[in-house]
């Protein structure tokens, strides 16, 4: 049998069973680790990010706006969390 695709917007994504998201279809264990890396934000906010992105900008950013204040790590975290594939 073929794989079969569906298009959202200009990204194909591959059919499978899981939730559906704005931005596609997640699997049971994408969404598990979404929500580890969030509980560990809660924590570290650096560390859900790491988890998600490694040393990138984006970690970086992240890891400046927990020395500013937790609150914008927090924010800035669950962002990259839930909009990252």
């Amino acid at each position: 049998m073929g794989r079969c695709t569906v298009r959202f917007g200009s990204r194909p994504h591959e059919a499978r069973a899981g939730r559906f998201t704005s931005r596609g279809l997640l699997g049971k264990g994408e969404v598990s680790l979404n929500i580890l890396r969030l509980i560990v934000s809660i924590v570290i906010p650096p560390l859900g990010v790491f988890w998600q992105v490694g040393f990138t900008g984006q970690f970086w950013l992240n890891v400046i706006l927990t020395l500013i204040g937790y609150i914008p790590g927090l924010v800035h975290a669950a962002f990259i969390i839930f909009t990252r594939d």
